[in-house]
């Protein structure tokens, strides 16, 4: 496993100072996202250039990048900004390539117009899960003759929501280029946060080798996303990270949804963790 964060943690007037950043916390991978660079997630043109030079900063500061964050509403109600959004999407794939990544990350889109994950009524009728598998299925044509995994996560607000929809799409679509983004904490709420084990059990039975990415978020002590450092709310990471072992996932963890300050804590925390794993699974980028 390779421990990482989002890059996007971190503040910093240029590339260089960001990752700066991400080495002083502690770990050298992180889930990029363009807006480290000034550009949106979704950028309308990227170029051979920039991507070039992207690439050869990160290398410079002995950073690898694991996933790139490519998300959008693909199924907004406005079929203008869907169609927009979706197209976005696609030509930043072949550019995956360039940078140096091999994944994508996406989100499965919300019937709200303005809040990509916030809930709408209408994510669970049969014609937003149509428009999803549509646009999904589009996404990984374009990836798979690129060579590049696009990686869904269940999201409370998002079509997806369940390990069980999540494992009900990858089949439908059955590509060995569409894999899954498991967030652990995005399945848990305050009631079934005691029941997390059997939870974290279920979703890797369910999903197992078509986890392409698991994410590091944390709950607060209460069982809602507070923005709190790993270790210090209630996921029980250490259980998730054995069990990952357990079914030789290799791929990265990435921490995210806390402050740049608190990074090094969550990284310290997780380190610690990976400590009495198997050698494989300690191996770190």
């Amino acid at each position: 496993m390779q421990l990482a964060i989002f890059a996007k943690t971190f503040a910093g007037p240029t590339l260089a100072d960001i990752l700066t950043a991400v080495r002083a916390a502690g770990v050298a991978a992180v889930q990029f996202n363009l807006s480290c660079v000034g550009l949106p997630t979704l950028p309308v043109h990227l170029d051979d250039a920039q991507c070039a030079t992207i690439r050869t900063t990160c290398a410079a500061h002995g950073v690898h990048m694991v996933a790139l964050s490519a998300t959008g509403n693909l199924i907004h109600p406005d079929m203008a900004v869907r169609t927009q959004i979706i197209t976005r999407i696609t030509q930043l794939i072949p550019h995956c390539v360039d940078l140096g990544v091999d994944t994508v990350t996406i989100s499965t889109g919300t019937c709200d117009p303005d809040d990509l994950w916030r809930a709408h009524p209408a994510n669970t009728t049969q014609a937003s899960w149509d428009a999803m598998v549509t646009a999904v299925r589009e996404l990984v044509d374009v990836a798979a003759c690129h060579g590049v995994i696009v990686a869904f996560e269940p999201e409370p607000g998002n079509v997806v929501q369940t390990v069980q929809q999540a494992r009900l799409l990858l089949d439908q679509i059955s590509s060995p280029f569409l894999k899954v983004v498991l967030d652990v904490a995005n399945l848990l709420t305050p009631a079934t946060v005691a029941h997390q084990r059997t939870i974290i059990a279920e979703a890797l039975q369910l999903l197992g080798s078509d986890i392409a990415v698991v994410h590091a978020k944390e709950l607060g002590r209460d069982g809602q996303v507070g923005g709190v450092p790993a270790g210090s709310g209630v996921v029980d990471f250490g259980y998730l990270l054995t069990k990952l072992a357990a079914i030789h996932y290799a791929g990265p963890v990435v921490i995210h949804g806390l402050d740049a300050k608190d990074a090094p804590r969550a990284v310290a925390h997780l380190q610690q963790l990976f400590v009495g794993l198997s050698p494989t699974a300690q191996e770190f980028f």
